[in-house]
């Protein structure tokens, strides 16, 4: 083989392989594209009915209370508005002393133009203060775009039996006449 044809065969394969990268790399930015535009529409709905101000004001966070011995549970949609299945998979976030919090399910996948109701579920505990907040997030690893604010809040209300404690609380203002 001569050598201009071995050269003509090497830039043939280096424009070659420069077209299959670039064309990678163009289907990667439309895939994170497209994952952005899921989980920023995910919620949207709920955003702009919790939302009195104008955009860029973040929501309320979804309030997860009970009394210990209770799990109580709060819940947001993500959808998918795209025309391609699209896995998730959520991490939580809490505050020290909140441990016993959950998201079901822990991941899920979505078809296109599909959407699903994920819980954040909690389990309140005598270890948890009455009326304090125990804040936290969930978010997608990997996408900073949505992220879903919680607090847990034990309220104040009966003892649970095993904690040894009477089945009812006194009033706070008993005996301070």
């Amino acid at each position: 083989m001569s050598t201009e044809r071995v050269g003509a065969v090497i830039k043939d394969l280096v424009e070659l392989h420069l077209k299959t990268w670039s064309t990678v790399f163009d289907l990667s930015k439309g895939y994170v594209r497209a994952v952005d535009g899921i989980v920023r529409q995910s919620g949207r709905a709920a955003e702009d009915a919790a939302s009195s101000g104008g955009p860029g004001q973040r929501r309320a966070p979804l309030l997860i209370a009970g009394v210990a011995g209770e799990e109580p549970s709060a819940a947001f949609v993500i959808n998918n508005p795209s025309a391609n299945e699209v896995a998730f998979t959520f991490a939580v976030q809490v505050q020290p002393g909140a441990e016993d919090v959950q998201v079901v399910p822990p991941s899920l996948a979505l078809k296109a133009n599909e959407e699903a109701v994920v819980r954040i579920k909690a389990k309140v505990t005598t270890s948890l203060e009455e009326n304090r907040d125990y804040p936290g997030l969930v978010h997608v690893p990997g996408l900073s775009s949505q992220v879903i604010d919680f607090i847990v809040r034990r309220l104040p209300g009966p003892i649970p039996a095993e904690s040894g404690g009477s089945a009812e609380r006194p009033p706070r203002n008993a005996g301070m006449n």
